[in-house]
């Protein structure tokens, strides 16, 4: 009797034994997938890749957006030494973090998961209802309730964000004519705003997002510094004198293209930023980075800093870095030739997702842009950047070049989703 009690022991210690061991060795495996930057019309490009990924996904972004409703709020917060701050979150420094692209990222997967429940038509168009602006307190709760059927909120959160909301638009109403710059509230950034202080950090932001399942369960969102930090760069005119420019509001409203050796991040105080330990170490593990389009403003300033140029350059010595061209560019950013040849120069190596061969059209459009104002470029455009000895991936079947005849809000090269998203896997799938 006692014998077979042993054996029967044994043998449940074996199968927990057999358990930790897979478990152990699937830890181990664990592939561990980071985006460098991810901006509000690029994150995109990645999202399929989210979608279709087996191992741990993170999402690093730059705390700099000071354009907009996210550019509002923080210096709002600020303003008569934090008072507003002191009211919302009983704290005068309180680090509200400019949640302007998240929000844009959470905005479509929620649409995801209740489709038409929570889109509402705004000046003739059809938005989701986290897209939605205005300063007036009751239109901002009318839109607000959608966000409560769709997420089935709990009766105290949504009290709790009432409050939030109402005492936020009387200070600003109060006090919006003290500021700079002011726009209209965005329903989104405020709402995630209230849900990082609710909740104390993004981990707890995104966690609410996943019990809900609204938000893959792989992945999570970061920010590279715990602050809002400013970011600076520099222009030159068709007289080669130069501008400098601070803040990621004013850069995104540059009529020039920003120099992308002059790109630098400064403290609120205008110090030199600490890099986040935990940032670095991630980065380290990560099995592969990828850089997503979109807008440069979210990784170039990042890859001078010391360690992180390291870090990136091991990667891409041993295929692990994956950068996917920014195929549009605005009238303050270069073709994306440009920043390939300007990464060279730091001996970056990524694998270029991008056309082997630049379309005349695409530099025809840029230019003539220029030659209307009667502006000249001040810097070496290296066309011949992408001449295919670098490239181990492209994906000019994913392409196609469009014109104003086509869409007069924008030229240049768009690619096909699907495509690039399989391109993207069976890459990380090697």
């Amino acid at each position: 009797m006692i014998l077979r009690g042993l054996k029967t022991i044994i043998t449940e210690v074996i199968k927990y034994l057999k358990k930790v061991n897979v478990i152990f060795s699937s830890m181990l495996k664990q592939k561990n997938l980071s985006i460098l930057g991810s901006g509000g019309h690029g994150w995109e490009s990645i999202k399929h890749v989210i979608d279709s990924y087996d191992g741990l996904v993170t999402i690093y972004m730059l705390p700099v957006d000071w354009g907009g409703s996210t550019g509002t709020i923080g210096r709002l917060l600020k303003l008569r030494n934090g008072e507003l701050n002191k009211l919302l979150h009983n704290d005068l420094n309180y680090p509200i973090l400019p949640f302007g692209d998240l929000n844009k990222f959470i905005a479509t997967y929620v649409e995801q998961a209740c489709g038409n429940h929570v889109l509402i038509e705004y000046k003739e168009k059809v938005i989701n209802c986290l897209e939605f602006r205005s300063d007036s307190y009751l239109a901002l709760l009318r839109v607000f309730t959608k966000i409560i059927c769709c997420l089935k909120l709990d009766v105290v959160i949504v009290e709790k964000f009432e409050i939030y909301l109402k005492t936020y638009l009387e200070y600003y109403l109060e006090f919006k004519d003290y500021l700079v710059h002011s726009k209209t509230t965005s329903l989104g950034n405020l709402w995630h705003s209230f849900l990082f202080y609710e909740f104390g950090s993004i981990k707890g932001l995104v966690n609410f997002y996943q019990k809900n399942n609204m938000l893959p369960q792989n992945f999570s969102i970061e920010f590279t510094s715990e602050n809002r930090e400013i970011l600076k760069g520099t222009y030159f005119n068709e007289h080669n004198h130069s501008f400098e420019l601070n803040g990621e509001d004013l850069i995104d409203a540059s009529d020039y293209p920003i120099d992308p050796t002059s790109f630098e991040l400064l403290t609120i105080e205008k110090n030199q930023p600490k890099v986040n330990s935990q940032f670095l170490e991630n980065l380290k593990k990560s099995s592969t980075i990828i850089i997503p389009n979109g807008s440069l403003a979210n990784w170039i300033p990042l890859i001078k800093i010391n360690n992180i140029t390291k870090i990136l350059r091991e990667k891409a010595t041993n295929g692990q870095l994956i950068w996917v061209m920014n195929l549009f560019h605005s009238k303050n950013e270069y073709p994306f030739d440009v920043y390939y040849h300007y990464i060279s120069t730091l001996e970056i190596t990524p694998i270029i997702l991008g056309p082997l061969s630049i379309p005349t059209e695409y530099y025809v459009s840029f230019l003539k842009e220029y030659q209307k104002e009667g502006k000249t470029l001040n810097y070496n455009l290296n066309t011949q950047a992408h001449d295919g000895k670098n490239l181990k991936v492209g994906f000019n079947n994913c392409l196609e070049v469009i014109s104003h005849l086509e869409d007069e809000r924008i030229e240049g090269i768009k690619y096909r989703k699907e495509c690039i998203k399989n391109i993207i896997i069976q890459h990380l799938s090697l």
